[in-house]
């Protein structure tokens, strides 16, 4: 059964269905950012708890897979992607360049123990728990811990108006810096791990 419009536009019962939820979930992330900023709280808190409580791991209101399945995404992978390109792109709009140049001594200083020190530690316990060398999956976990949240490290420093500051510059630069270490780090090990 669908809905049809002159135009020969047709929705279908279950992409209605898909819609509504969507809508509502939007609407709930909303919801509880606001409602978290009443009590003090940053928003993105509210956002992340919604989206652990509404998903598929909890409540399930949210379905994990809807739509773009022959192409191994779902419509809510590929509204991730275009969330973060957004929020990266606005993140890029409110850098300051000459403040990111006067703190970068102290902020690679801090992306190298970021970046290296996860990894360093996270080697060593797993192989102290495994008592053997697992490579690469050992060094695959590492340095899954390494990388940090651009995007969320962004909106907290937006959101507690510490973004323009010295700290929150330092703090910025080291988050660019980490990623870079990190991935870059992650991307040689797919290399070499794929022979």
């Amino acid at each position: 059964m669908s809905n049809s419009t002159d135009n020969g536009f047709e929705l279908t019962i279950g992409e209605i269905e898909t819609l509504l939820i969507i809508c509502g979930y939007l609407g709930g992330l909303w919801t509880a950012g606001r409602a978290f900023e009443v009590f003090g709280l940053p928003s993105y808190l509210g956002q992340i708890l919604t989206g652990v409580l509404l998903g598929p791991g909890i409540w399930d209101v949210v379905p994990f897979t809807v739509g773009f399945e022959d192409e191994g995404r779902t419509i809510w992978s590929v509204m991730g992607s275009i969330g973060a390109l957004l929020f990266l792109f606005e993140s890029g709009l409110s850098v300051n360049l000459q403040q990111m140049r006067l703190v970068m001594g102290r902020s690679v200083l801090i992306a190298l123990v970021g970046a290296l020190g996860p990894i360093s530690l996270s080697y060593l316990l797993f192989y102290g728990i495994l008592s053997k060398d697992l490579f690469p999956s050992t060094m695959s976990a590492s340095f899954s811990l390494s990388p940090t949240s651009i995007g969320l490290t962004t909106r907290l420093l937006l959101e507690t108006r510490q973004f323009r500051t010295v700290a929150g510059q330092s703090i910025l630069t080291a988050s660019f810096i980490d990623d870079i270490i990190g991935l870059s780090l992650f991307l040689m090990l797919i290399t070499i791990a794929s022979g």
